[in-house]
């Protein structure tokens, strides 16, 4: 072992027979162009010739992008922008020995002779019908041949190439248009003379230039597609060979049926898996609904899921096809009724209508913009609102008990089944009222307009009551059972009268009531009087408190609706559709569909 100048040790055993090239201090820069290159001197005509390439790639640190245009010969083609990248690569200069074509069989020593049509490339001609380089493949083998006699240089280090990555735009070729024709002859030609002679064409044309640039972004598309990982070939029993999505969710056969729909399904869907091959928890929970539905054919989703807590909540819409359907509008809306029952074919089924509000209080509606003005989720639930601005808010009633309504707590739901109206007063309407003799498919159901209008009007304003407390709006906490009584007793009595004796038949009895109390009595006789149209629980409290007389006109409302400040009518709006399921998702299929 030996040691040089430098204190080096140099081991025989330990030299690499690697051969060693010395880099040459040149600068190169290199272009991948985005075509195959046939003929080197169109592809720099591509690039905007000599000259332009050299004002490009400058050596002054302010080299900018190369232009490739498709079509060099047309100067309104749109061109593609190139990327620097900085890289570390050597260029090298690979010689092998020249082929004469000539072949021998191998491990004789006839003569060299050429067979059939082979013929010699000339690589030094400088024609510029020119063949394709070669492949990686055919250098590689050609280098293994070669052996030895391979002279390989290493001409220059590379540390800038450019590449084509963005989006080249979409491409209009006008070149046959006269207009075109004209610009290009005398405006594009680089002498004065041809400029002076340019004038503007006197014929009318129906051509159309198109823009200076089409696409509005230079970003690359992924064309790179690959297979669904979970999409797998299977083949059929006929022998068939499909292709089947094993991470699709199961289908739901059961749609939702309008109010007025003719007929009603008795059965489950024939193409639905047979129940004995679902899974264990599936059938477990049809099991379970199928009793509950034996007691109570009519049932929304949260009243089922309330009195079978077994049931996972993901389970319940795949179960209840085998079991109910759903209505999606009507007296009916938002509940699953058992299959074969028809609760238009009898007034029994009354009590399992539905009534429907949209919950949302005050702080939530506030609470909802300054998330949106935060720029945070759009789709929050309003009961999460209520719970983030105040933390200590403990949920009222308990979970089990959530579809219920007795007046005096409110829950998380919008929608209650008037057999669940647990307050004595309604659920003395709903027993009391009088039946319809022919259903309203439409609105009322089996109720007559003043039945379904005065449980409207007292749940709607009993809600809104709650909210406000809720909310902490000390002016709201004040009892209304007396007016709501007197209102009741009055509407029971006059029954189904025609509009214009209305006015002499419900009156209340006001000699003992305060003038707020009055005003109450009032605003909820003409809520009933105008068909149960009103649905503006927050803006009748509005009214209230701010002193309406009774000879003051009430507009329409809708619960959620324009009942704020004036300028907060467009939040208002918005909040309506976000915010009008107090569950969200949850209740958007409670309900039933």
């Amino acid at each position: 072992m030996a040691a040089d100048a430098d204190g080096y040790t140099s081991d025989p055993a330990r030299t690499s027979s690697a051969r060693t090239l010395i880099v040459p201090h040149n600068r190169i820069v290199t272009v991948e162009h985005p075509c195959i290159i046939r003929d080197v001197d169109r592809g720099i005509s591509t690039l905007g010739g000599p000259h332009h390439i050299k004002q490009i790639l400058q050596e002054n640190g302010n080299a900018l992008p190369l232009a490739a245009a498709l079509r060099a010969d047309d100067p309104f083609a749109r061109k593609l922008h190139s990327q620097k990248f900085d890289v570390s690569h050597v260029l090298l200069r690979v010689a092998l020995p020249k082929r004469t074509g000539r072949k021998r069989k191998r491990g004789t020593n006839d003569p060299f002779e050429f067979h059939g049509n082979d013929q010699v490339v000339n690589t030094t001609d400088d024609s510029k019908d020119r063949s394709l380089p070669i492949k990686a493949d055919q250098l590689l083998q050609k280098l293994k041949v070669a052996g030895n006699d391979v002279d390989i240089d290493a001409i220059a280090p590379i540390r800038t190439t450019h590449r084509f990555r963005s989006l080249p735009d979409f491409q209009l070729a006008d070149q046959d248009a006269s207009i075109i024709q004209h610009i290009t002859d005398k405006l594009l030609d680089p002498t004065l003379d041809k400029i002076k002679s340019f004038t503007p064409m006197s014929t009318t044309s129906n051509t159309l230039i198109g823009p200076p640039q089409f696409a509005s972004y230079t970003q690359q598309l992924y064309y790179l597609y690959s297979q669904n990982r979970g999409t797998t070939t299977i083949t059929d029993a006929t022998g068939h060979t499909t292709s089947i999505n094993t991470r699709a969710p199961r289908r739901r056969t059961q749609l939702g049926l309008p109010s007025n729909a003719p007929t009603i399904p008795t059965s489950p869907d024939p193409s639905l898996p047979p129940i004995p091959t679902l899974p264990r928890p599936l059938q477990s929970a049809i099991t379970d609904l199928s009793t509950l539905l034996s007691t109570r054919p009519i049932l929304t989703r949260r009243a089922a899921l309330n009195l079978c807590p077994d049931v996972p909540d993901p389970l319940f819409p795949d179960a209840m096809q085998y079991l109910a359907y759903p209505f999606r509008s009507g007296p009916w809306k938002d509940t699953w009724v058992r299959l074969g029952v028809d609760p238009r074919s009898s007034p029994e089924y009354r009590p399992y209508q539905t009534l429907v509000f949209k919950l949302l209080s005050k702080n939530a509606s506030a609470q909802a913009a300054r998330k949106l003005a935060s720029g945070g989720s759009r789709w929050a639930r309003s009961y999460q609102l209520a719970r983030a601005e105040d933390p200590g808010r403990k949920e009222v009633g308990t979970p089990g008990e959530s579809h219920i309504f007795n007046g005096e707590r409110l829950g998380d739901t919008k929608t209650w089944q008037l057999c669940d109206v647990e307050d004595p007063l309604l659920a003395r309407v709903v027993r009391e009222a009088r039946v319809r003799e022919e259903v309203d498919v439409e609105t009322n159901g089996w109720f007559t307009d003043s039945g379904m209008g005065i449980l409207r009007a007292v749940m709607r304003d009993k809600i809104g009551t709650l909210l406000a407390r809720q909310d902490g709006d000390e002016g709201e906490d004040v009892e209304w059972e007396r007016v709501y009584e007197r209102v009741v007793d009055v509407v029971l009595r006059a029954g189904e009268r025609p509009r214009e004796d209305w006015e002499g038949e419900c009156e209340v009895d006001v000699t003992d009531l305060t003038d707020e109390e009055r005003r109450k009595a009032g605003f909820l006789l003409r809520g009933i009087q105008g068909v149960a149209k009103i649905e503006g629980t927050r803006g009748a409290r509005r009214r209230s408190a701010s002193g309406l007389e009774e000879d003051e006109v009430v507009d329409d409302m809708e619960v959620g609706s324009d009942d704020e400040d004036e300028e907060d009518g467009a939040l208002a709006d918005l909040e309506a559709l976000e915010h009008a399921s107090v569950d969200g998702d949850e209740d958007s299929e409670d309900e039933g569909a």
